[in-house]
């Protein structure tokens, strides 16, 4: 393929007609022209014994069944640093992130904790009131009936 050449020297690519005089090119269109473009490199130099530090672990999926299951108020909180976390992580912020999921891992820890707590003291009161009340309820009946032995 080749490449017609206008009057004036300039090359005019993909076009078969010359351009017309009078008319000149539009800015940000370079007809016969190069343009040259400089990349930029910016290299820091020294402080070489920086770890590379791995993503934080989400806990929004804890998070989420600790505030539907467990104790919903430090679920919440939970539910909330860990999409900070992800927040922070997807801006490049990793000391931010590490942060708000550690303190979300802490929230979940904590939920399940009262939650669990709550589980054994219902279990623990409901068992001695049913006690309470199966003793209650067996000894009056059998002192209801006159022939009763044992009682």
């Amino acid at each position: 393929m080749t490449n017609p050449v206008a009057a004036g020297g300039q090359t005019n690519y993909g076009f078969s007609q010359p351009q017309q005089p009078g008319y000149a090119s539009q800015p940000g269109y370079f007809v016969g022209q190069h343009q040259v473009q400089h990349n930029i490199v910016v290299a820091q130099v020294g402080g070489g014994n920086h770890a590379i530090q791995p993503a934080p672990i989400d806990y929004s999926t804890q998070a989420w069944i600790a505030c539907l299951c467990c104790f919903w108020p430090t679920g919440l909180i939970a539910i909330m640093k860990a999409s900070e976390s992800r927040d922070a992580l997807a801006r490049g912020d990793l000391a931010a992130a590490h942060a708000a999921s550690n303190t979300a891992r802490q929230m979940v820890r904590i939920s399940w904790a009262i939650g669990v707590i709550t589980v054994i003291l219902l279990a623990v009161i409901f068992g001695v009131l049913y006690g309470v009340v199966l003793s209650s309820v067996s000894s009056s009946s059998c002192c209801l009936d006159s022939d009763c032995s044992y009682c």
